[in-house]
């Protein structure tokens, strides 16, 4: 019963969070992975407090870039777990139109801007 009341709770606020997030639409080349599960590129997007990268495969050294409007660049080189989400807060972020870029030395670029207002 208990485990009935939080699933419900859980699936309410699904469509919150969805609406609240502004997806980030990347283009380009994901490698593919090397078994038999689907490969699934990473999914970017945003709000009001961070920006989120969610990979749904493993990924080994990719570097995440974001650069802002004035070319302040934040970057990070990491290596992910299936479904694992990895955030940059954007608390100080200014206004206007930001690119962020993906990258693996096994052939991954993905690539797209977004803005912040």
């Amino acid at each position: 019963m208990r485990t009935t009341i939080i699933t419900i709770i859980l699936l309410l606020s699904l469509p919150a969070y969805s609406i609240s997030r502004k997806k980030i639409e990347l283009q380009g080349e994901y490698e593919r992975a090397k078994t038999r599960m689907p490969s699934i590129p990473p999914k970017a997007s945003f709000d009001e407090n961070s920006i989120s990268v969610e990979f749904y495969n493993s990924i080994t050294n990719a570097t995440i870039t974001i650069i802002s409007p004035d070319g302040k660049i934040e970057k990070r080189t990491l290596s992910s777990a299936n479904f694992q989400t990895e955030r940059f807060e954007i608390d100080e972020y200014s206004q206007g139109m930001y690119s962020i870029t993906i990258t693996t030395p096994n052939g991954t670029n993905l690539y797209g801007t977004f803005y912040i207002e």
